[in-house]
């Protein structure tokens, strides 16, 4: 039997509820809902999906980042939301542990490839929507993770409202954003001057601190499959003489040092009085953070 979920899209025009995904391409009625006023086309995945396919395999391969993931929130046997899963790269390797996975994705191309790759999953969905209109059910998810979607930060607040409401209590969220203090990729970004380096990663943190969210420093990594796609990964992501120059000082082949910041908030923050039930992923996190505040070693983390 198809995974069956109750899923909708809410608008002041558009409210349609059913019971499964119905199979083809989405309704032209909802089609038209697609221009989220939030959405902001990336230009790295939008103008080449299969670079960037190229690149997320190189942050697995690399793993690091995964397991710092697992360790603060791990999704095994709990329901997960990916906001902005653009081709959904990442849902079938949350879905071989997670009870359900459901991705989000406002951007019509990618979000047909997202649905393409997980038509055989039967414990993931993907859906349209966007960060502020999140198609998802009240207190549904476990754990939500916005992986490299730079929509989070200064005047993101109502897609934050979103996360809170879909999110059970105890639930966690996690945006994974770049570190700006290390790695080689944030030398990169600070050769460069526009793309994700316009970005105040300053203005960015300070956000997340008013919001109460926990921020948690990784040092992960892009293992490529050889140095020519390490070379065209940067040339998505980078202006080519930022490459160019870059590429002069780094002659070697050993995995590209790349800094993550996760930023963790969790739903219970907001009633504090409230006597909850603490999960394991919840616990973990506090383990985690505690071994930072001390001094002793996380693997992976920094």
């Amino acid at each position: 039997m198809p995974h069956r979920r109750e899923w909708r899209i809410r608008s002041s025009a558009v409210l349609c509820v059913c019971r499964s995904r119905p199979p083809g391409p989405f309704p032209s009625e909802l089609e038209t809902y697609l221009s989220f006023k939030d959405f902001r086309r990336a230009d790295n995945i939008a103008a080449d999906p299969q670079t960037y396919e190229r690149e997320n395999e190189a942050i697995a391969r690399d793993g690091r980042l995964d397991a710092a993931l697992r360790e603060v929130a791990d999704w095994a046997g709990w329901d997960l939301l990916d906001v902005g899963a653009g081709t959904g790269f990442w849902l079938p390797r949350y879905a071989a542990s997670a009870a359900s996975v459901t991705g989000v994705e406002p951007d019509p191309q990618l979000l047909q490839a997202a649905r393409d790759r997980v038509r055989s999953v039967d414990n993931a969905d993907v859906m349209a929507g966007s960060a502020e209109h999140l198609p998802v059910a009240d207190a549904a998810m476990d754990i939500v993770h916005a992986r490299f979607a730079y929509f989070f930060g200064r005047g993101a607040d109502a897609g934050l409202a979103e996360v809170r409401r879909v999110l059970r209590q105890g639930g966690t969220f996690i945006a994974i954003d770049i570190d700006w203090g290390w790695g080689e990729f944030s030398e990169l970004l600070q050769m460069a001057t526009n793309g994700n380096a316009a970005i105040d990663p300053d203005g960015t943190d300070t956000w997340w601190r008013e919001h109460a969210a926990d921020r948690i420093s990784v040092r992960a990594g892009w293992q490529a499959a050889s140095s020519q796609e390490m070379e065209t990964i940067l040339r998505l992501e980078f202006p080519d003489a930022v490459v160019d120059e870059f590429l002069v000082t780094r002659e070697r082949s050993d995995p590209l040092s790349f800094g993550v910041a996760l930023f963790v908030a969790h739903r219970w923050r907001r009633r504090p009085t409230t006597r909850l039930r603490v999960p394991r992923h919840r616990a973990r996190a506090e383990s985690m953070i505690r071994a930072l505040v001390t001094g002793n070693s996380v693997d992976g983390v920094a």
